[in-house]
C-alpha cells in the first residue's frame, strides 16, 4: 500500500503504547474448533506485534465466547490497526467486522479512556487516509468504513466532520 501518512504512524504508535498489555490466558474464542490447531497453539506464545496476518484472520473467523472480554481484544488490537493500515483484510468476510468485537468487551464504557481516545485517534487517521488515497474510493468504500467504525461502537460523529 505504499507508506502511511504520519498521523496513521502515530496513531499506531499511541495504541501500541495504550495497548502495552500482557497477553490474555485464551484466546477469547472456542477452543479446539475454529482456529486451525496449530495457529491456537502458537497464538499466545507470540507477541502481539509479531502475530502474521493469517493468525489475526483464523481469530477472526472463530466464535468468540461468551468470556471474551477486554484483554482478548485490547492485545493485539495495535497490530490489527497495523494490517488494516496497510491495506489487509483482518477478516475473511471483510474488514467490516474489525472492530465488531469491541462493544462485546464492553467498550467504550468499559474501557481505559486513554484506550478509547487512542481508538478514535486511529479511526479519524485511517478514514483521512482512505479519503486521500488515489484513486478515490467510492461510496460502497466509504459505507463499509462507516459500518466497521459502527460496528465497534465508536463515535461517527467526528468522523463524519
Amino acid at each position: 500500500m505504499g507508506s502511511r501518512p504520519d498521523a496513521l504512524n502515530a496513531a499506531i504508535d499511541e495504541a501500541w503504547r495504550v495497548f502495552d498489555i500482557p497477553a490474555p490466558a485464551t484466546t477469547g474464542v472456542c477452543e479446539h474448533c475454529c482456529m486451525d490447531p496449530a495457529i491456537e497453539a502458537d497464538f499466545l506464545k507470540r507477541p502481539a506485534r509479531e502475530l502474521p496476518l493469517d493468525y489475526v484472520r483464523d481469530w477472526y473467523f472463530a466464535a468468540f465466547t461468551d468470556a471474551i472480554s477486554h484483554n482478548h481484544v485490547a492485545w493485539f488490537l495495535p497490530r490489527v490497526m497495523e494490517l488494516l493500515a496497510d491495506g489487509e483484510d483482518v477478516a475473511s468476510v471483510g474488514n467490516e467486522v474489525a472492530l465488531s468485537r469491541l462493544p462485546r468487551t464492553g467498550f467504550p464504557d468499559r474501557w481505559p479512556e486513554r484506550q478509547v481516545a487512542a481508538i478514535n485517534r486511529f479511526a479519524l487517521a485511517y478514514l483521512e487516509m482512505k479519503l486521500d488515497a488515489q484513486p478515490q474510493m467510492g461510496w460502497a468504500d466509504l459505507d463499509y468504513l462507516l459500518c466497521m467504525f459502527g460496528e465497534g461502537g465508536i463515535e461517527i460523529s467526528p468522523l463524519l466532520r
